[in-house]
């Protein structure tokens, strides 16, 4: 992932930002182009996590979200304001099912 995430907590945000767009954009492609960004950050996180990893990012979620809510906006911009207007102001998912091999939200 050459314009991907640098560090721990931004994978989190990656992750998240691609997870908004599956769910909210109303576009056909780039889907699995998203789905497949997602693994590889999901399989960067399972090889660096720990137990203090996995506590600090609970703790971090709602700003983990925010960051990654904010990704996916700009994203989605192009696809229309209605797309980008859509977002939730909460994250919708837990840490565990962001971070979960092979799961994605529905489109909404």
């Amino acid at each position: 992932m050459p314009d991907g995430p640098r560090y721990d907590d931004d994978f989190y945000g990656w992750i998240i930002a691609r997870l908004l767009k599956l769910e909210y954009s109303p576009a056909g492609d780039p889907r699995f182009d998203w789905m497949a960004s997602i693994e590889e950050a999901r399989q960067a996180i399972a090889d660096r996590i720990t137990v203090t990893l996995q506590r600090d990012g609970e703790r971090k979620l709602p700003q983990l979200y925010a960051d990654g809510r904010d990704r996916a906006e700009l994203g989605l911009r192009k696809f229309g304001a209605t797309a980008a207007a859509g977002l939730p102001p909460l994250c919708p998912n837990t840490l565990e099912q962001i971070g979960q091999r092979g799961w994605y939200p529905e489109a909404a």
